[in-house]
């Protein structure tokens, strides 16, 4: 009877040890793996560390290279917006310096040309008639211009 208490004892204590030392080699396999997983965690991290920084560097490169697109482009359209100003100011000034005689004929060519605009949709009859009546319209401005 002692002898079977004895063996069923050292079963049980076999049984306990083996217990321990499998908890303890998985407590062991545990932090072994966490440890691993840390180690290749933080060698990913510092691999996709440049890829990254590279990333960002781009992203910013091509956005400040935008802006300056964009900036030239309106500087762009502000010189020919102030070149047109001059421009039309130039025409202005140079018309307020001409003689009115110099201005009035600008305006009849002008009329001259609008009207003969106009005749292109017209009969040939009536462009002949009106080219006369200005002819002689010219004429009769001429005169009154020799004559002040």
């Amino acid at each position: 009877m002692q002898q079977q208490q004895q063996q069923q004892q050292q079963q049980q204590q076999q049984q306990q040890q083996q217990q321990q030392q499998q908890q303890t080699r998985f407590v062991n396999n545990w932090f072994e793996l966490d440890f691993y997983s840390f180690e290749v965690s933080q060698q990913l991290a510092a691999a996709a560390a440049p890829a990254a920084a590279a990333a960002t560097t781009t992203l910013l490169e091509f956005v400040e290279a935008a802006a300056e697109e964009e900036e030239q482009q309106q500087q762009q359209q502000q010189q020919q917006q102030q070149q047109q100003q001059r421009q039309q100011q130039q025409q202005q000034q140079q018309q307020q310096h001409r003689p009115l005689v110099l201005q009035q004929q600008q305006q009849q060519q002008r009329q001259q040309q609008q009207q003969q605009q106009q005749q292109q949709h017209r009969p040939l009859v009536l462009q002949q008639q009106q080219q006369q009546q200005r002819q002689l319209l010219q004429q009769q401005q001429q005169k009154q211009q020799h004559t002040e």
